[in-house]
């Protein structure tokens, strides 16, 4: 049952050579042409599996992981990029003296891979000739680029940039943080009077909080994307280009030793399970698929639709399984439509703060706006603030700034001189 959560998981660029693996360590399994896996089921007649076995979908959550929580959504960049640069253009937009963008520049250059910043500023600035003051002035500045916790100095110093304030996460943070690092869970109780369940859920909201920024970014160049999933129409299809087809070879007994035949046994069904595991893998995701398009009915079907805000947990109710269950089956995974190939996760868009608007459609908006605008007299932040506002989509200028530096788009005077 861990493998038909596993097979869940894997993208369809993974699955193949997985499925690769399994058929050479099994003998029994084999690669035949135009025979899927329910065909491969109804053939072998041992298996006579029914509405029944596919049951146990439901309850996925009891193989997850409880160390490894699914990506906070605030956690995700699209169009990832390297971190630095990443960084490099929120500067550019932030500084205007040459100085301090090129103290800036040292500061990026001295980061961890993690986003922190370890290496004292003395010695920072005793090798770029810059004064120590101009690093201690813009280093708060630097403080509240995204992704949330860079240039930080410590990891705890990082998790209370991250967490809620007046929040059991970030008291223990705060006030105990020697205590979380030596899992004194019986200190900790005893400090914040609180039940075990309370504590483990507030030590999990912490974990969740803990990958380093370099996290958000993909420093190699990224691979080819491979849809898992096709929108047509109203029509959901899992792909299964490049997957090996299997079946299972009838086993012959005669002549064998009670040793070979408990192994034959094993191999036959293990083959069984792999194959039961592909088609609820196969199902699955076209349940997930069918939501998506049911929730974001307005993007797919109308062409100046946008996404909104969308949940896994509103996914899940929907589909019949745990909300971390969806959230793992649609990462790492894309899907193709008419109006392009997209990352699963773009689906689930969070909601803006005090609106029902989701983070996409205001980026939608954004380029909507800057397509638009005169060459000549582009929209200032100031102006997107207001248009955007004007348009149902309320959000504040440091929004604008961040979302228009992951997005890749140049200020405004940078767009006229471009023009010009």
């Amino acid at each position: 049952m861990e493998q038909a959560f596993h097979v869940l998981k894997l993208p369809l660029a993974e699955l193949a050579p997985f499925l690769t693996t399994q058929m050479n360590q099994n003998p029994f399994l084999d690669e035949v042409e135009n025979l899927g896996a329910v065909e491969q089921l109804e053939k072998f007649k041992p298996l006579n599996f029914t509405e029944e076995d596919f049951s146990f979908v439901a309850p996925f959550d009891v193989f997850l992981e409880p160390d490894d929580p699914p990506p906070l959504d605030d956690e995700k960049i699209a169009n990832p990029d390297t971190l630095q640069h990443h960084l490099l253009m929120q500067a550019e937009e932030e500084f205007d003296k040459e100085e301090e963008n090129l103290a800036a520049l040292f500061l990026i250059g001295s980061l961890e891979d993690d986003g922190l910043l370890i290496t004292p500023l003395e010695e920072i600035a005793s090798l770029s000739f810059i004064p120590l003051e101009v690093f201690t002035n813009i280093l708060p500045v630097l403080k509240e680029f995204d992704p949330p916790g860079v240039f930080c100095q410590s990891v705890q110093e990082a998790l209370l940039r991250k967490l809620e304030k007046d929040t059991l996460p970030y008291d223990i943070v705060k006030e105990s943080y020697p205590l979380f690092l030596e899992r004194d869970y019986d200190a900790l109780i005893k400090r914040f009077k609180c039940s075990k369940d309370v504590l483990l859920h507030a030590l999990a909201e912490i974990k969740r909080h803990r990958l380093g920024a370099e996290k958000c970014f993909s420093p190699a160049p990224p691979p080819p994307v491979i849809a898992d999933l096709v929108f047509e129409g109203r029509n959901v299809i899992v792909e299964d280009g490049g997957l090996p087809r299997l079946e299972l070879k009838e086993p012959h007994f005669e002549h064998l030793t009670k040793e070979d035949k408990s192994y034959i046994r094993e191999k036959i069904q293990e083959g069984r399970w792999l194959l039961r595991n592909l088609e609820i893998r196969k199902q699955t995701l076209k349940k997930i698929g069918e939501a998506i398009l049911h929730f974001q009915n307005a993007f797919f079907f109308h062409r100046d639709g946008t996404l909104i805000p969308l949940s896994y947990q509103t996914v899940a109710e929907r589909v019949g399984l745990h909300p971390s269950t969806v959230a793992r089956a649609v990462q790492h995974k894309w899907v193709t439509s008419w109006r392009g190939t997209f990352p699963m996760e773009s689906f689930f868009p969070e909601k803006m703060q005090n609106s029902n608007v989701s983070s996409e459609a205001v980026k939608d908006g954004m380029i909507r706006l800057i397509a638009q605008e005169s060459k000549s007299k582009p929209f200032s932040d100031e102006e997107l603030y207001r248009k955007l506002a004007e348009r149902g989509f309320p959000c504040s200028r440091r929004v604008i700034a961040k979302y228009r530096s992951i997005l890749g788009i140049p200020s405004s005077h940078k767009r006229k001189a471009k023009a010009g």
